[in-house]
């Protein structure tokens, strides 16, 4: 496979930079032979991690952050020269070896297969049909929200491009971005292996259900993490991120449910 084919983005913020060193520590491991460039795209710092061909792309150079995460990721992907791009957040914590060999059949099939946009290595759970073509993939055919995802996937970058507004922000891209799906007949395909709490078969094996507890949710870091660093042998020095417990999740629910309850009564308190 070139290597100029393909590169691989992983979009971040220097809020969320004490998830880079174990984020790459174990993409290092499990994808070791990796033959893409890697980007990293933040606001303002720059990093460096040893044994990765890393180009930290920054949005802003100056002490003022004034760019949205729309605005910021369109101008990273404008310059990246690859056609293809996999998109990764910088809290998948990768927990298996990358499918090598399955991640080359689907740079295969968009360029076989060019009204295909994105590839989502998870299954989304949006009315979808089997991809004829491949039995291990569907066709996200519901145009509704998350049809545009944020999960680990690879992007036609052009297409990728058109579909980021300016002034998005992750959940505007995924919960209003399907109304920018301009023509019916392109596809937005997903593996129908793989999900938040279900890693076998992905091409990407990472775990992003938060009562799992790895990765970081609402700004926080989640109880877990250092656990999976320690199998894996990566020391983390002290973590400035605000740390979210297994007790903070029940307590989460907890109010949750307890305004759920009271909600339907607040009618009749004066």
């Amino acid at each position: 496979m070139k290597d100029d084919l393909c590169s691989v983005l992983v979009n971040s913020c220097d809020k969320y930079e004490d998830a880079w060193y174990p984020f790459f520590e174990l993409l290092k491991k499990y994808w070791y032979d990796c033959p893409f460039k890697f980007y990293l795209n933040t606001e303002s710092k720059n990093y460096e991690h040893k044994g990765i061909d890393l180009t930290v792309i920054n949005g802003c150079h100056c002490s003022i952050i004034t760019e949205k995460w729309g605005e910021r990721l369109k101008k990273c992907l404008k310059k990246i020269d690859s056609p293809y791009v996999i998109l990764l957040l910088d809290d998948f914590f990768m927990q298996k070896e990358v499918l090598e060999d399955e991640l080359e059949s689907c740079i295969t099939m968009m360029e076989n297969d060019y009204e295909i946009i994105v590839i989502y290595f998870k299954n989304i759970h949006i009315g979808k049909t089997n991809y004829e073509s491949n039995g291990k993939y569907n066709i996200i055919n519901e145009n509704r929200k998350y049809k545009l995802n944020l999960q680990a996937g690879l992007w036609r970058k052009a297409d990728l491009e058109t579909l980021i507004s300016d002034d998005d922000s992750p959940w505007s891209f995924e919960e209003n971005g399907h109304f920018r799906i301009s023509s019916p007949s392109k596809k937005f395909l997903c593996s129908r292996a793989g999900s938040h709490t279900n890693i076998k078969n992905c091409v990407f094996p990472y775990l992003t259900a938060r009562n799992l507890g790895f990765g970081i949710w609402n700004g926080k870091w989640l109880w877990n993490n250092e656990k999976l660093f320690r199998k894996n042998g990566i020391k983390v020095d002290d973590i400035k991120m605000e740390r979210f417990s297994k007790i903070d999740l029940f307590c989460h629910y907890f109010f949750r449910l307890k305004e759920k309850t009271i909600a339907p009564f607040k009618i009749f308190i004066k």
